[in-house]
């Protein structure tokens, strides 16, 4: 039996807290896991979200990602979710119902430390010297890269599960493209920028990359080349090429990370960080 905490961040409506909470029990009744204890935080408003989150990150030293309407962390050593009403508001039912699904699966997949405190590779490391690299460059690509496979394998877990059908319109929300990233693409005047906005977009399509495996793969596949199509044709072979390693990896989460480290260093890094600005 799951214990779930519940916390709540302002003023948070009682309906609202039941809905989150059988989504909850539905989940972890249905999928075989060993999730012993959660916690799980309802945050009424941007402004609570932002704050608690700052403190976390001051306080434990890690590294975040941008804020989104639900978000898992195990920071503390136990999986912990949160999830923000004014972020998730306007959005359809659907999209949110399956993100906090997919928050689920972290949960479920990657609940303690280990899974988000990592030591570079000395294959990366090594840029540093090569390329004038800072340690905290290095520790962003050890990041984002860690996102990918961790995203990849939530969707993977609920693939031909009850659960692969709410991931659909989830996924189907985060390949949409906005006119700010295309804007920042256009600002991306640096190989290091470059490489960056890269494997940002990377991790989004890694989180999508099993649903090619479902009745949804025909629409999954016009939304991941319609995500890259704002790219120079070489930057989005280097993306897809490095999108079909994921399917490749094995051991823990190091050895994992370590392997995909490689690869990226190979397809991704190295040769934009060669490239004649």
């Amino acid at each position: 039996m799951v214990i779930i905490k519940f916390f709540e961040h302002g003023k948070i409506d009682p309906q609202f807290k039941n809905q989150i909470s059988d989504v909850i029990n539905n989940v972890l009744d249905s999928i075989e896991n060993n999730v012993i204890f959660l916690e799980v935080h309802l945050f009424s408003t941007l402004a609570e979200l932002t704050a608690y989150y700052t403190k976390e990150v001051s306080e434990i030293g890690v590294q975040t990602s941008d804020i989104f309407f639900a978000m898992h962390d195990a920071w503390r050593g136990y999986p912990r979710i949160s999830i923000c009403l004014e972020l998730l508001k306007d959005l359809p039912k659907s999209v949110w119902i399956g993100g906090i699904i997919h928050e689920l699966g972290h949960a479920i997949l990657h609940g303690s430390i280990e899974y988000y405190v990592f030591s570079p590779p000395s294959e990366l490391t090594s840029l540093t010297r090569k390329y004038d690299l800072n340690i905290e460059y290095i520790y962003r690509i050890l990041y984002l890269l860690s996102i990918a496979i961790k995203d990849y394998e939530v969707t993977n877990l609920f693939i031909n599960t009850k659960f692969e059908e709410s991931q659909y319109p989830f996924i189907k929300h985060i390949l949409q493209v906005s006119d700010e990233e295309i804007q920042s693409w256009r600002l991306s005047w640096s190989r290091y920028m470059r490489i960056l906005h890269l494997l940002t977009i990377y991790k989004t399509l890694a989180c999508a990359k099993p649903m090619l495996n479902t009745k949804y793969r025909n629409d999954i596949n016009k939304l991941i080349n319609s995500a890259i199509n704002y790219l120079p044709p070489k930057y989005q072979k280097m993306i897809l090429s490095l999108l079909n390693q994921l399917e490749k990896l094995h051991g823990n989460i190091s050895q994992k990370l370590n392997m995909l480290c490689s690869a990226s260093i190979n397809r991704l890094i190295k040769p934009i960080l060669k490239e004649k600005i």
